[in-house]
């Protein structure tokens, strides 16, 4: 059980929280960004080797900048087969895409943690009770390990397939809007997420919102 102590300023938790948090805690991500059929997206992320001194390393196992994770169940109908496959072996975010052993979906390998087309629209297969952000907002639920992040923040950047580049471009975040929101304690080229919360960016786009989840203290 996890307890956390908030020490709140303006509205917002300040840094200080921070050390009174730890173990793993459900994390979201929403990315916004309208595909087309056959795409699907990705998310790659961690700690920039900029903030680990001893860098990365392209064994995801022992990677110091990889984070552990266990992602979450978001359905079991048609339209979560994908996420459902591809998540399976995945219990690092990291940089270094598909771990060796994830779960294939006919055929196609896994290109990092998968995320899932969702929707505030309650009669589509893809509603998603979390989403009130609308259509296009690609979701993936994990349960983070926080004491492997920087004071409570880490990094993410998308990764489209059948698209010619791929990766998402690099952004110039700064402080994030919502119930929760703050600014990261350095800055990075990628978007910049709080572990514990849900966090919404949009693809290619330095915008951010952090909200707490419903009905608990932020």
């Amino acid at each position: 059980m996890v307890v956390v102590v908030a020490l709140l300023c303006g509205g917002q938790e300040t840094a200080t929280a921070w050390e009174l948090r730890a173990g793993l805690e459900t994390t979201v991500v929403f990315v916004y960004k309208e595909t087309i059929p056959d795409q699907d997206l990705f998310i790659r992320g961690g700690i920039g080797e900029e903030q680990r001194p001893e860098g990365c390393s392209p064994d995801v196992e022992t990677d110091p900048c990889a984070i552990d994770i266990s992602t979450n169940l978001l359905g079991t109908i048609l339209h979560y087969e994908k996420y459902n496959a591809w998540r399976v072996g995945d219990t690092r975010l990291d940089w270094s895409g598909g771990q060796p052993g994830q779960g294939v979906y006919q055929g196609m390998s896994a290109e990092g943690t998968p995320l899932v087309w969702t929707t505030d629209n309650v009669l589509s297969p893809g509603y998603q009770e979390l989403n009130v952000y609308g259509e296009h907002y690609w979701m993936v639920s994990m349960d983070m390990n926080c004491t492997q992040t920087e004071e409570g923040w880490f990094e993410l950047k998308g990764y489209l397939t059948n698209t010619e580049s791929n990766w998402e471009s690099d952004v110039t975040q700064s402080t994030c809007t919502g119930t929760v929101g703050g600014s990261a304690p350095y800055s990075s080229v990628n978007h910049l997420g709080r572990c514990g919360y849900i966090n919404v960016f949009t693809f290619d786009a330095p915008d951010c919102i952090i909200d707490a989840f419903p009905d608990t203290p932020h």
